[in-house]
């Protein structure tokens, strides 16, 4: 887990760390989902603009002629600020999915009440497994248009 030291706060601009900031567990917590999507919208963009400026640092290093010298500064400094919105789009999406899951049964049951009440209101397929709903009667494996139908198998 990356921790934001104050090193850090001078390498960030204000808008960065205030990002950093607000993905810390504490803060976290009283976010919307509006606000988890948005905040991790702006650290994947963040993430992906470090991330890609590092490499590009790390290809033009390596085709330096002089091998024995250190990383410079700069590309210490770019994976740092990727590894920092990386775990800060970490906590986001972690977060994110914490309230999906919490609301999810919620809506999977007010789902499921709909669909028994309109097929009660159709008088659907109320006898037969779910698997079995929705297919005609001729192609019901143990079932023939009179075992179906009401009445025997014409209309």
């Amino acid at each position: 887990m990356a921790v934001c030291g104050p090193r850090d706060r001078e390498w960030l601009s204000v808008t960065a760390f205030t990002l950093i900031e607000s993905s810390r567990p504490a803060q976290i917590k009283a976010f919307t989902m509006a606000q988890l999507r948005a905040g991790s919208m702006r650290a994947r963009k963040y993430w992906e603009h470090y991330r890609t400026l590092s490499r590009q640092q790390r290809r033009t290093n390596k085709s330096d002629v002089r091998k024995d010298r250190s990383q410079p500064l700069s590309n210490v400094r770019t994976e740092r600020k990727a590894q920092l919105f990386a775990e800060a789009l970490r906590r986001f999406e972690i977060r994110a999915t914490q309230i999906q899951t919490r609301d999810q049964p919620q809506q999977g049951a007010r789902a499921k009440a709909r669909v028994m009440h309109d097929n009660e209101r159709k008088g659907g397929d109320k006898g037969l497994p779910f698997a079995r709903r929705g297919m005609p009667p001729s192609s019901r494996p143990g079932l023939s248009a009179e075992e179906y139908l009401p009445g025997g198998g014409s209309r």
